[in-house]
């Protein structure tokens, strides 16, 4: 299961939860999802709340703060300018600890916000600046990091620390923001390379 997913060993410079193979991965988030109780980002008692406040709320903009972006990360490193060993000529998911390690509990909340009039989604802790189209009603601001490494510097340090795959990894780190717009097209605006505030 560690090699499909693209893993080599039980932890390393990359560890578990980051550059994950996403058709593998998608068809483990299905098995999980499946369980009796499916792993989610948020718990039974936070959906439980955000649904009655959703159900009661008669406003025209409904903001939700969040500190998980909602935002896919996924690359597809089969693009022939990358020169990517055959191996890593794929699509990955770039980090599965936020919303991306539960696709399918994110597309039943999109459905539950579009559901409400649509919402303002509002997160960060991703190291990088999204705006983001889910869905006609419901759009994201993720914002960068203010004064953590940003997602191009975590990108790069673990591309150089790759020795034998380091050029394929540096080219995929300089060319990260129109890989995540050409893998999601509802991803608007992208920067991973600069600090700030949203």
């Amino acid at each position: 299961p560690w090699i499909a997913l693209g893993k080599t060993a039980l932890f390393g410079h990359m560890g578990s939860r980051y550059f994950v193979v996403q058709r593998a991965y998608a068809l483990l988030a299905a098995l999980r999802d499946a369980d009796a109780e499916p792993p989610s980002s948020l718990g039974a008692a936070q959906h439980a709340w955000l649904d009655a406040r959703l159900a009661a709320s008669d406003a025209r903009w409904k903001v939700v703060a969040t500190s998980v972006s909602m935002t896919p990360m996924e690359v597809d490193l089969a693009r022939p300018e990358l020169e990517a060993p055959p191996l890593y000529r794929r699509r990955f998911c770039l980090n599965v600890d936020q919303w991306d390690g539960f696709p399918l509990k994110r597309a039943r909340l999109l459905q539950r916000l579009d559901a409400a009039g649509g919402a303002v989604l509002l997160s960060g802790d991703i190291h990088a600046g999204f705006a983001t189209q889910h869905t006609a009603r419901t759009v994201e601001f993720t914002v960068p990091a203010v004064s953590s490494e940003t997602l191009h510097a975590m990108s790069a340090e673990g591309a150089r620390a790759d020795a034998e795959n380091a050029r394929t990894g540096m080219r995929m780190v300089e060319a990260l923001p129109e890989l995540l717009q050409a893998a999601t097209p509802a991803i608007r605006y992208v920067q991973t390379t600069r600090h700030g505030v949203g």
